[in-house]
């Protein structure tokens, strides 16, 4: 694509995202005044975290959407440090609790459990040497990982570690994205087609629920076709951000939807375009639900990342 082709494009797609009727951009949208918003985001039991900072200060921790989301008390200490991969969940006894991943400036990334009643931060010391512990969840007070590095004692994959045991490996391979969830687990699988598959924990097959074909160039970026994105578990289903970029790949064609299915398997749903922006997504794709509350992240061309609530009304998936 040309310069003044690439120029004409960006400039074509923002006056359809300011063209675009009220009813079609009805989902909430949250940034904090004078702050930022990053992609890392997590839904659960009607709480909601974020991962941003307040008019020039730290990257940190908070619960809530909208301007009166509370601090917990966990930054950011900058020199390239960072917090990712922020989950809710729960401990043994069911109470809810946060794990996230915190990298530092030295390139180390590590567990940290944060607990909402004792408002406590704790860090999970299951870290290997030169390993990285990452996408940290806990169900139920087990704790799934994901792990990567080199030696002999750095198996990689995804774990699923329970008090006063060995970790267990789920997979042998670390995905771009996976989920936990009632005994299932949830993941993406790269090869000739790009698939979402489901498998019981224990089970040694998976079931497939979704394929795309997909192009890449020399740098390995997919440029053309139909790929996936976050895949997570809620409620019995499973679901994931679905590209498709054409057949050519031009960046005015790509689109993104939001699709779901029954882990157990099943046909594929796709949430509704009927006054929502979802359609709107671009960038990263990171997308957090609770039910029938559904939160993205997004940064559209020529706008800072924003929080999106979908709305207004239940979500509607056909």
């Amino acid at each position: 694509m040309t310069r003044s082709r690439s120029a004409t494009v960006l400039a074509l797609a923002l006056l359809a995202l300011l063209a675009l009727p009220a009813a079609a951009s009805a989902d909430e949208r949250f940034a904090p005044e004078n702050g930022a918003i990053s992609p890392q985001i997590a839904t659960e039991g009607g709480r909601f975290v974020f991962v941003g900072s307040k008019e020039g200060g730290p990257t940190e921790l908070f619960e809530g959407f909208g301007e009166d989301a509370v601090a917990l008390g966990f930054r950011d200490a900058g020199n390239n440090s960072s917090i990712i991969d922020v989950h809710i969940g729960t401990d043994a006894r069911r109470k809810p609790v946060l794990v996230f991943t915190y990298c530092a400036g030295s390139g180390s990334c590590d567990l940290f459990r944060y607990d909402f009643g004792t408002r406590r931060r704790s860090r999970l010391g299951i870290s290997r040497r030169r390993c990285d512990e990452l996408g940290g969840r806990m169900e139920r007070g087990v704790l799934y990982f994901a792990r990567r590095g080199s030696g002999r004692r750095c198996a990689n994959g995804v774990f699923a570690l329970r008090r006063g045991r060995p970790p267990r490996r789920l997979l042998a391979t670390e995905p771009e994205s996976w989920d936990v969830s009632r005994g299932v687990i949830a993941f993406e699988r790269t090869g000739e087609l790009h698939e979402v598959r489901v498998k019981r924990i224990g089970s040694r097959r998976s079931l497939r629920v979704a394929s795309g074909a997909f192009s890449e160039d020399r740098k390995n970026e997919r440029f053309a076709g139909v790929y996936f994105e976050d895949v997570s578990l809620d409620e019995g289903f499973v679901y994931w951000v679905h590209h498709d970029r054409g057949e050519h790949g031009y960046d005015e064609e790509e689109s993104f939807d939001l699709d779901r299915a029954p882990a157990a398997g099943g046909a594929t749903q796709r949430l509704s375009g009927e006054r929502r922006s979802f359609s709107n997504l671009a960038g990263q794709a990171n997308v957090a639900i609770d039910g029938g509350d559904i939160y993205y992240y997004s940064q559209p061309p020529g706008a800072d990342g924003a929080i999106f609530k979908v709305g207004p009304g239940a979500p509607v998936f056909e």
